[in-house]
């Protein structure tokens, strides 16, 4: 197995009615977005939300423990190439993420960027990007997931 998600593609296909036009997972395709605009006939969220519940669990029934390096609430800052014209265009988003976590701002240094979250799951080389991308960590001992 290579991924803790492994599946789980497959059943937000089977569940949101998705014909196949393409390439899996189908639930990427423009024409299924525009499709799931509209809610889907006869969709259970419950009960997709529970297959992939399910799913995720045997795909990480026996796997290692986690990498101690999951859910470490570091800043990833923006790096000095990435205004090259070569890098301007790509990996827009985690640009936009790096500089909000940047701003001096009055609760600052309590946002925190491509949080890892799934990292040696599975084995050494699978789900390393699986991150969140941005996190606050409020006040109240509380976090938010962006």
């Amino acid at each position: 197995m290579r991924s803790i998600l492994c599946g789980v593609g497959d059943i937000i296909d089977q569940e949101l009615q998705l014909r196949r036009i393409g390439r899996k997972p189908q639930y990427q395709h423009k024409a299924h977005c525009r499709k799931l605009t509209k809610s889907p006939d006869k969709f259970d969220a419950k009960v997709l939300i529970e297959r992939i519940y399910e799913t995720v669990g045997r795909n990480w029934n026996g796997a290692r423990e986690p990498s101690p390096k999951n859910w470490r609430l570091t800043k990833n800052c923006a790096k000095e190439d990435e205004g090259k014209n070569e890098n301007r265009k790509k990996k827009l988003e985690v640009r936009l993420e790096r500089e909000i976590v940047g701003i001096n701002w009055p609760d600052g240094e309590d946002w925190f960027n491509q949080v890892p979250v799934a990292s040696g799951l599975i084995n050494d080389r699978s789900d390393k990007r699986r991150a969140i991308d941005l996190v606050h960590q409020r006040g109240d001992g509380s976090y938010e997931f962006i």
